[in-house]
């Protein structure tokens, strides 16, 4: 894991942490003004402290995920023909595709932009090029 991954789920979990300490400090506040009040306030804090960090975690997660799918492209794991690096989010999507289904027990599969039959074996299409 890189330095910069173990930094942001370090302060994810710091965040939290003080997010959690915020919304005590304030429950007793609240709970010395007034019975409703601090439980509004332990309610109300507690879910928007979840749901913001809900949404936090959720971008972090798909920030990991593209520096993934990007260290695939540089280091070479998804092979281009001539050794060409992807050209768009489409090519590559498709080739990411095309390694999920190598699994597949079926023995051809049909080209989604020209619809020519290909071997189950080959990754790219024998009439466009393109990857399954």
């Amino acid at each position: 894991m890189s330095f910069w991954r173990r930094f942001s789920k370090v302060l994810f979990n710091i965040s939290l942490v003080l997010s959690a300490i915020g919304v005590l400090i304030g429950t007793i506040a609240g709970f010395n003004t007034h019975f409703l009040l601090g439980l509004g306030i332990l309610i109300g804090g507690a879910l928007l402290a979840l749901i913001l960090h809900a949404m936090l975690g959720t971008f972090l997660e798909m920030c990991d995920n593209i520096a993934d799918i990007r260290a695939m492209t540089v280091n070479g794991t998804l092979r281009v023909q001539n050794e060409a690096a992807p050209q768009n989010v489409r090519d590559t999507f498709n080739k990411l595709s095309a390694i999920a289904d190598s699994n597949n027990d079926d023995n051809t599969w049909v080209c989604r932009a020209c619809g020519t039959t290909n071997e189950n074996t080959s990754a790219t299409c024998k009439g466009c090029g393109k990857y399954k």
